[in-house]
């Protein structure tokens, strides 16, 4: 059993030395490291994913840093401008509920002046031309979006 766990552990180990070179490079070189900020000592070098250069292992790890830190960045812009235009949509949708809601209004009242007499003809002048004023205002809303 003991011989069978330690086998495990050689295992993983030696999985992610595979992944972790794979994912970086096939095998690592000797030569020079071409990031300009290093020492110029002869090392081992491993193709970077992003930039393709041959560079050593510190430099290897540090634009693994910065990669992650980009798509960070990159991810917090689009996450914020998903926000923007989220209250934007909201907004728009809040200001459509009101419309809709003054609009049953308008109904009600010109059902009741239907149903009731005695009104004077300046109240159902009145309740026409709004109702009126709020067909055209959809007619132009409809005609921007077509």
């Amino acid at each position: 059993m003991l011989n069978c766990f330690c086998d495990k552990k050689k295992e993983n180990k030696h999985y992610f030395e595979r992944f972790f070179f794979s994912f970086f490079s096939d095998m690592p070189q000797t030569g020079y490291c071409t990031d300009v900020t290093c020492n110029k000592e002869l090392t081992e070098l491993y193709e970077c994913h992003c930039c393709s250069w041959l560079i050593c292992l510190k430099h290897l790890l540090e634009h693994v840093e910065i990669s992650k830190r980009d798509k960070k960045i990159q991810l917090d812009t689009i996450r914020n401008e998903l926000i923007s235009i989220s209250y934007t949509l909201e907004s728009i949708v809040e200001r459509k509920i009101n419309e809709i809601e003054t609009e049953k209004q308008l109904i009600n009242q010109a059902k009741t002046i239907i149903d009731k007499t005695g009104h004077t003809i300046e109240e159902i002048q009145l309740i026409l031309e709004e109702i009126n004023q709020a067909i055209l205002s959809n007619r132009k809303g409809k005609e921007t979006f077509e």
